[in-house]
């Protein structure tokens, strides 16, 4: 048997269960698997919760009302989890621009990161904004968050 410390592939999640970052928002979970995930990732010591569920627009790839995919918060304490699954609804229902920097924070972001994202008009998963970092200091290492 492996046990739990193989049981993950996914360097976001491994880094909540090694206590390097707090939380993490893991998006676009097929949402047929996603009560197998949140079950998979509390079987691993950690605590994980559907956020809520959404089709992607074809044209735009914006979240719209359905259920195809889902976003899975996951912590390393519960606490931190029921803030960050309350902050992020409250974002996504209200389109509430102030918690941004809360979600952020528990993550782990540094808070240039966040400042980046909150500054965007766009703030969607893209990989435009995950090239910024190394588009503003080519030749420095990156965080490893």
């Amino acid at each position: 048997m492996l046990g739990t410390a193989a049981a993950s592939l996914d360097r976001e999640v491994d880094a909540v269960a090694a206590g390097v970052k707090p939380a993490c928002l893991k998006e676009g979970i097929p949402g047929d698997e996603s009560e197998g995930l949140v079950r998979a990732y509390v079987a691993m010591g950690l605590f994980a919760e559907v956020v809520s569920r959404h089709d992607l627009d074809e044209g735009s790839g914006r979240h719209r009302d359905g259920g195809s995919r889902a976003i899975v918060a996951v912590a390393r304490e519960e606490a931190t989890l029921r803030r960050l699954v309350e902050s992020q609804r409250t974002m996504e229902a209200a389109h509430d621009r102030s918690r941004v920097a809360e979600v952020g924070r528990l993550m782990g972001f540094p808070p240039c990161c966040v400042a980046a994202f909150e500054a965007r008009a766009d703030r969607g998963d893209n990989l435009d904004l995950e090239r910024a970092p190394f588009r503003t200091r080519p030749d420095e290492p990156l965080h490893p968050r």
